[in-house]
């Protein structure tokens, strides 16, 4: 049975019309991916915003930055990179930059933020304040290490360098705060035993701790030693007193010479008088003893007036009366050239000179003067004269020399710990330096030994000009710089040299001559004859 032409054309209509539901379907998915695609171009539009503002954050920081900053000045003390190992493949020093407050200042102003200028400057007075602090106590951990190291060293050198108080040095090193220094030192002294008591040595020498108990040490052996002295020489003067109190008239080893005996004998004002009668019988005694002597008698007392004990008693017996004279005191006195010279008091009335009396601490300093000043003239000259040979390129300049020398003199410290605290390790630093050495010419060796003498030397130079022992950094640094760097040229080190060799001749004009004390002149000429 066939279906109806009507049934079948409803039919078809039905399958061709869409279904309501699916419809409604279709239309809640679209509107979800419209919503998705909404929020998606809106989070990618923060995160472009949010990427704008990280760059305009980055490039007004780094405007701010260097806007801030300025170069250093030509001649500011670099700032040493690397550390304790710093050989040729260290990073070279670099200068710190300068904040340019008043270029932050004009930064401010010109962006229309003046407003903020007042509250900075406030803002950098107390930051200032607290880098200060800062400052003061690395400056105080500085010096608290050194003494520690140079109190560790004492303590070896006590121990008269034992390897096993070397060993437990290093680890009490070790455990207080510097293993890894401790480590290469180990291994460096392994390497090199014979640097133990040189590098032992030099650490005590840098700490101010133990520099002074040195000196404390050897001012009271001094003390103890003049103490001695003095008691000596107080009893042998007593003597001598005693022994002219008795040889005097009317003392009990009174005798008087024949000199004596003839003048009041032959004086018309003393020849009638008691002594003069009594003298007169004594020198017509000891005549007819003297004839009456045999030839071998008189010999034999001639021999004995004559001895090295009547010798040495008239000696002593000359010094005492200078003593009690005042004659045989020393005095500084001045001859017809205006130099100053130290001798006896007797010794500058005879030669017609003026003097001025002197006490002994006077003479003792201005000897150390004079010491410290041929200290410094043998220093200087033996510097010169390593400028007489001149330095080896051995085919490379990363070999020559003068790199090795460069590299040698370099930094000396090495920046650790917290906050960039700067420690002293050049006790460290040396000992690394061996292999440079090693690979020097000779004369770049001696070269160097010199200018590190040199260097020390200045410190007496100080003490010369100043008169004390205390002196300004700045002054000191003063006098360093006049000191040529031993990888200059000849011909300029020379010029140099000579000129603070001029300085030191006039520093001595001031100085007292005395005996056993070289000057400066022939210091001079006794290093030139080697």
């Amino acid at each position: 049975m066939g279906i109806p032409l009507v049934a079948l054309a409803l039919r078809q209509q039905q399958e061709l019309q869409p279904d309501p539901l699916e419809q409604y379907s279709k239309m809640q998915m679209l509107q979800q991916k419209l919503r998705e695609g909404e929020q998606d171009a809106t989070t990618k539009q923060l995160e472009l915003q949010k990427a704008r503002m990280g760059l305009q954050q980055v490039a007004s920081m780094n405007e701010a930055y260097q806007n801030a900053l300025s170069p250093s000045a030509p001649n500011a003390a670099p700032v040493p990179q690397g550390g304790m190992g710093a050989g040729p493949s260290a990073p070279a020093a670099t200068s710190a930059p300068i904040f340019d407050r008043q270029k932050v200042f004009s930064y401010l102003a010109n962006r229309g933020q003046g407003s903020l200028i007042p509250g900075l400057q406030k803002t950098f007075s107390d930051l200032d304040k607290s880098a200060g602090d800062v400052q003061e106590l690395k400056d105080k951990h500085a010096a608290a290490a050194t003494d520690y190291l140079g109190g560790v060293a004492a303590a070896i050198k006590a121990a008269d360098y034992s390897p096993t108080a070397v060993g437990l040095g290093l680890a009490h090193v070790a455990a207080n705060g510097y293993p890894q220094e401790a480590e290469q030192l180990r291994q460096e002294l392994a390497q090199n035993p014979g640097q133990l008591r040189p590098f032992i040595d030099a650490v005590i020498s840098r700490s101010p701790k133990q520099a002074q108990a040195q000196k404390d040490l050897a001012q009271a052996g001094e003390a103890t030693a003049s103490v001695g002295k003095i008691t000596a020489e107080v009893g042998k003067i007593g003597a001598e007193t005693g022994k002219i109190a008795a040889e005097a008239p009317g003392g009990s080893m009174y005798s008087p010479s024949d000199n004596q005996l003839y003048g009041l004998a032959t004086n018309p004002q003393t020849a009638n008088t008691p002594q003069g009668r009594l003298a007169a019988a004594m020198l017509q005694r000891k005549q007819q003893e003297k004839l009456q002597l045999t030839g071998a008698e008189a010999g034999a007392r001639i021999a004995a007036e004559n001895s090295p004990q009547a010798i040495a008693g008239a000696v002593n017996k000359k010094k005492a009366l200078d003593a009690a004279s005042g004659a045989g005191e020393q005095v500084y006195a001045t001859d017809r050239s205006g130099r100053t010279m130290l001798m006896e008091k007797s010794a500058a009335i005879n030669a017609g000179y003026g003097y001025t009396k002197v006490g002994s601490h006077q003479v003792s300093e201005d000897r150390q003067l004079n010491n410290r000043l041929a200290d410094v003239q043998q220093k200087i000259s033996q510097y010169a004269q390593s400028f007489q040979q001149p330095l080896d390129s051995h085919g490379w300049f990363s070999s020559s020399d003068r790199s090795l020398i460069a590299q040698v003199i370099g930094t000396d410290k090495l920046k650790l710990g917290a906050f960039g605290a700067e420690l002293p390790v050049d006790w460290a630093n040396k000992l690394g330096r061996s292999s440079l050495y090693a690979n020097m010419s000779p004369q770049a060796q001696q070269r160097v030994i010199s200018y590190f003498n040199a260097r020390e030397a200045i410190q007496g130079y100080q003490r010369v000009l100043t008169g004390s022992g205390r002196s300004s950094e700045k002054a000191m640094e003063l006098n360093l710089d006049t000191l040529p760097a031993p990888i200059d040229p000849e011909s300029y080190a020379g010029n140099a040299l000579k000129a603070f060799k001029q300085n030191l001749a006039i520093a001595g004009q001031g100085l007292p001559v005395l005996p056993g004390v070289r000057s400066p002149e022939e210091i001079e000429q006794q290093v030139n004859t080697r």
